[in-house]
């Protein structure tokens, strides 16, 4: 999950305060808002699982704290009889929801028409890795998985990755312009209504920091690469004969 590091400076110094909280969200808004500024205020406060533990969610960070604001937690909370990151769980949850919004005339879908599963994946049209993985796609496909592109040009909207993004959406075939242009094949450009500004938008305002990032349709991140068997087996599914 990204952070912004002048936000975590702000918190920082809300660690070191008096102890100005007392028990119950609107006490922890308050406090929080004597030493941030006034444009920057919690999205959600609400209790977590951990007794006496509060989640607090800023500009999209998740950090934690305690009930009557003696500390201000900014790493990982895990827990240990589930084995998860209660940070990752939290996220999951956000970028699951966030994807309903998105439908498949706005996905760029790779797969069989009786897939099993399906993984979501943020991707770059240059990114190395991106393009590893795509080879492995007609594996993955033969397995029962269904792939759903979103794109992520890592260098923002606008740049020569952008422009390749929509000039492969804007192909008649789009399946194959993308597997051409990730092969490094010069893909004419083209122009038309497209969802890749939507999609960069979205990847940003769910943490994403760097391609591929995968989402299972469990809601569970992968941020980068995994073989075809290695992602097969997260989703209990085998490699095709």
């Amino acid at each position: 999950m990204k952070r912004s590091i002048g936000l975590v400076f702000v918190l920082i110094g809300l660690v070191s305060a008096p102890s100005l909280w007392a028990d119950g969200v609107q006490d922890i808004e308050e406090a929080m808002a004597t030493v941030m500024p006034p444009t920057v205020r919690p999205s959600s406060i609400k209790k977590s699982v951990v007794e006496g533990i509060y989640e607090v969610e800023v500009e999209g960070n998740l950090f934690f704290a305690t009930r009557v604001g003696d500390y201000l937690m900014l790493g990982e909370v895990f827990d240990l009889k589930r084995n998860i990151s209660l940070i990752d769980e939290r996220q999951s949850v956000k970028i699951k929801e966030a994807l309903t919004g998105v439908t498949r005339d706005e996905m760029l879908i790779i797969g069989p028409a009786n897939a099993k599963r399906h993984v979501t994946v943020f991707t770059d049209i240059d990114c190395g890795y991106c393009r590893r993985f795509h080879v492995e796609v007609p594996a993955l496909n033969k397995a029962g998985l269904e792939v759903r592109y979103l794109m992520f040009p890592r260098a923002g909207v606008g740049s020569e990755s952008y422009r390749k993004a929509v000039s492969v959406w804007c192909a008649e075939d789009r399946a194959a312009a993308i597997t051409d242009a990730k092969l490094g094949n010069e893909v004419p450009e083209r122009e038309c209504d497209n969802p890749v500004t939507d999609h960069y938008q979205l990847g940003q305002e769910v943490g994403v920091s760097g391609t591929p990032t995968m989402v299972l349709d469990t809601g569970i991140i992968i941020p980068g690469y995994l073989p075809a068997k290695e992602l097969l087996a997260r989703l209990g599914m085998k490699e095709a004969e």
